[in-house]
């Protein structure tokens, strides 16, 4: 192959390669793709009983939906540099989680049994996955 054909060769694939770059469409996603809301409390029982959990506002959930529970906030992480920690002291070494982290960074879908009040039944149970809520703990219905 000669040079004037390698040349030609390499414009043609890249104009087909920028052809391709700006061919793609995009359509934006406008307005609000999910609804959310804060849990105030994770009612949690038994491993075979459905839970529920109660949230701030309701309006937006309805029985049937597909829901996820996303836990956001709650772990905390020790800061203290102190060698002479002990076990049982309110003192954490660095990185050390004195919730081990429970439900921070947990999250698990669930269909809507029942809205009753601010309280949403959901269909499955949210044990072993998602515990009570702890103080500090902070909770999302997506």
């Amino acid at each position: 192959m000669n040079q004037k054909r390698a040349i030609y060769l390499v414009v043609l694939l890249l104009s087909v390669a920028v052809q391709q770059a700006y061919s793609q469409t995009y359509t934006p996603i406008e307005g609000v793709i999910n609804k959310y809301t804060s849990i105030t409390a994770i009612l949690s029982g038994q491993n075979w009983n459905p839970d529920s959990v109660v949230v701030a506002n309701v309006t937006d959930f309805h029985v049937d939906d597909t829901v996820m529970i996303y836990c956001v906030k709650g772990a905390i992480i020790g800061t203290s540099h102190d060698s002479t920690y002990l076990p049982g002291d309110n003192v954490y070494l660095p990185g050390e989680d004195t919730q081990h982290p429970r439900n921070t960074g947990k999250y698990a879908f669930f269909i809507i049994s029942e809205v009753i009040g601010n309280t949403v039944v959901l269909n499955a149970s949210l044990n072993p996955e998602i515990l009570p809520m702890g103080m500090g703990e902070v909770a999302q219905l997506i």
